[in-house]
């Protein structure tokens, strides 16, 4: 029976920065590499919001800033699923009750913050 084995070198704790990973493998005398696999840390965060008041019904704009570089989209449902709006500012529908938006700050694809953001009319 052949005695195969594995290395994996791996960083322990979190990841804060990018990071290269590569697995080789060893059977007997001969030993494989797998390719490298670069793991890019991407740490988007919104950086202030700022609410909207009116008396009756109307519209109201809503905004936000995020860290340079970030993406803003505004959601009317916590799960995030489709977007209403983009970019720091966000001018509801006409709304005539307390009514919950929602804004998740982005780098490149992923989707990381999602920070409350809470209007009453």
């Amino acid at each position: 029976m052949e005695q195969c084995g594995y290395n994996i070198n791996s960083v322990p704790g979190t990841v804060t920065q990018t990071t290269w990973y590569q697995v080789s493998v060893q059977c007997q005398s001969t030993q494989v590499f797998s390719n490298v696999v670069e793991v890019t840390v991407n740490n988007p965060q919104i950086t202030g919001t700022t609410g909207a008041t009116r008396c009756g019904p109307g519209t109201l704009t809503l905004q936000a800033t995020a860290l340079a570089g970030n993406t803003l989209k505004w959601y009317n449902s916590a799960t995030g699923v489709a977007s209403v709006g983009t970019g720091t500012s966000f001018t509801t529908p006409t709304i005539s009750s307390t009514t919950d938006y929602y804004v998740a700050a982005s780098a490149r694809k992923w989707r990381h913050w999602f920070t409350f953001v809470n209007y009453r009319v």
